[in-house]
């Protein structure tokens, strides 16, 4: 009895994966509209991601700058990653407000 509960249950537990994996696997994404109302599909969204853009750029971007990028195709080859020391007052800590400087670590 226990064996058919547990074949039962088996089965249907891998007939709901079949169902709702083949519905998952066959969604499309929809187009992303930006601030100027140019959709933009995810294959493009991640090209110009890819070209330099920032995601930030992408949303706010102009037709023109999106015609003239879209079809264009590269690679980020470099990037730059900057370190800030902060540096407290130690007179001013236990006091409110104290000041924080914000020095690049070169």
């Amino acid at each position: 009895m226990l064996k058919l509960k547990g074949l039962i249950s088996f089965t249907f537990c891998l007939s709901l994966c079949c169902i709702f994996g083949n519905s998952f696997t066959t969604a499309h994404a929809e187009p992303i509209k930006n601030i100027n109302g140019i959709e933009i599909s995810d294959e493009t969204f991640n090209n110009l991601l890819s070209l330099g853009f920032t995601e930030d750029e992408i949303e706010n971007m102009s037709e023109e700058a999106y015609n003239l990028n879209k079809n264009l195709k590269g690679e980020i080859v470099a990037s730059q990653t900057q370190y800030l020391k902060i540096i407290e007052n130690p007179d001013s800590v236990n006091s409110y407000p104290y000041t924080i400087i914000y020095k690049p670590i070169q």
